[in-house]
């Protein structure tokens, strides 16, 4: 299943692990929801991927490994958020349509 392995990269790329203030990441009670949206809807499907790709970049500016601007930064973060909304109301949405 492509979808299961997108997850189970993602998860181990930190979706899962406990971050520096102990903020728990994103969806972590809804993974059979992800992993169905995975495989089934192309939209979430780009979206994960992009907010993954966001999260991968962030991460690296606030490392000082990739070097960026504070307004290319805070436009990064925006999108990354943008990705993680709009996955999150894919979610809810699945949630309603499938109870």
């Amino acid at each position: 299943m492509p979808g299961a392995e997108i997850l189970e990269n993602y998860l181990r790329g930190g979706s899962g692990e406990k971050y520096k203030d102990g903020e728990v990441s994103m969806f972590e009670y809804d993974l059979d929801i992800v992993e169905t949206l995975l495989n089934d809807d192309q939209t979430f499907k780009k979206l994960y991927r992009k907010h993954n790709e966001l999260k991968e970049k962030v991460r690296d500016a606030e490392l000082g490994v990739l070097p960026l601007d504070d307004l290319t930064l805070g436009t990064m973060k925006k999108e990354k958020l943008l990705a993680k909304d709009r996955m999150a109301a894919i979610i809810e949405d699945y949630r309603r349509t499938h109870q």
